[in-house]
């Protein structure tokens, strides 16, 4: 798997700009009230190469931020609060079974107006301690606190994009009875490996470098049926993004954005895909 300057060189591609939190070293802003909680690793959240699975990330991260938020309730206020977006950069893998300590580190960014927590997944390894993947997510009110009105599914998706079927099963669900925000998370990745195989893409031959998404609704309950609409939403020399909205009916759920690399395993470094790749994920670019 590629290291840390592989996949920042690979955000820098995606447009984002010098010192944005996800691509340069970030300061620990805010009032120096840092929540470090440990991460105990499970045999479940390894993927077929032996690397921690990225939806495992997110829920290393919705750990830290919910104990973070009981902590600080004196910053934050004790009304409810649901995400409104998260964005995870992930900056270099994790082995199952190192032996090393791997934690989380939690803050409040204090430049904000509104409430975000920004969180770092790190290593503490002999030596060295190395930052795994960086976490900002920006807070709103929960549902029936004020939230707006989802917006509604874009009919062109459901002519154009990739479908597939999402079952909220009971696991998927948070303490409130909701669905939590990291079965989204899995929803989008079951959906974009659906979409990479149906253009014969082998799921190994790229790694994830940046994740963002948008919850609009988080209050759906089990036994619902959600749709997932994905497409290419970027094609780039070494990287591409794909874009998925996950609905219920015809009102939008959540929308995820995933930033891949593509990358040799034998080389251990990113690779320009052939043309028979370019053409397979043009046909599926909306």
């Amino acid at each position: 798997m590629p290291r840390a300057p592989l996949l920042r060189s690979a955000r820098q591609s995606r447009g984002a700009p010098p010192g944005r939190w996800g691509v340069m070293e970030w300061p620990l802003r805010g009032d120096g009230s840092v929540i470090r909680c440990e991460v105990q690793l499970r045999w479940a959240d390894v993927d077929e190469l032996g690397h921690v699975n990225n939806v495992a990330y997110a829920a290393y991260f919705e750990d830290a931020h919910h104990r973070l938020l009981n902590a600080r309730a004196d910053a934050v206020g004790e009304h409810p609060w649901a995400v409104r977006r998260q964005e995870i950069s992930y900056l270099s893998p994790l082995m199952f079974g190192t032996g090393s300590t791997v934690a989380t580190r939690a803050w409040l960014d204090a430049t904000q107006g509104e409430p975000v927590v920004l969180a770092e997944l790190f290593e503490d390894a002999p030596g060295e301690q190395r930052v795994l993947a960086r976490s900002r997510v920006v807070l709103g009110p929960s549902p029936g606190q004020g939230r707006g009105r989802a917006p509604a599914l874009d009919p062109n998706l459901v002519e154009r994009a990739h479908h597939s079927a999402a079952a909220v099963r009971f696991a998927d669900l948070s303490p409130q009875g909701v669905v939590a925000d990291t079965a989204v998370f899995e929803y989008l990745q079951e959906a974009r490996i659906a979409l990479m195989a149906q253009m014969d893409l082998e799921p190994t031959s790229t790694v994830v470098a940046h994740k963002d998404v948008d919850f609009h609704r988080p209050d759906l309950a089990q036994s619902v049926a959600l749709d997932v609409w994905s497409w290419v939403s970027r094609i780039g020399n070494r990287s591409m993004t794909i874009d998925s909205v996950v609905a219920h009916g015809d009102t939008a759920f959540a929308r995820g954005s995933s930033t891949l690399v593509f990358f040799d395993a034998r080389t251990q470094r990113s690779v320009t895909p052939s043309p028979t790749v370019t053409q397979a994920l043009r046909s599926r670019q909306l």
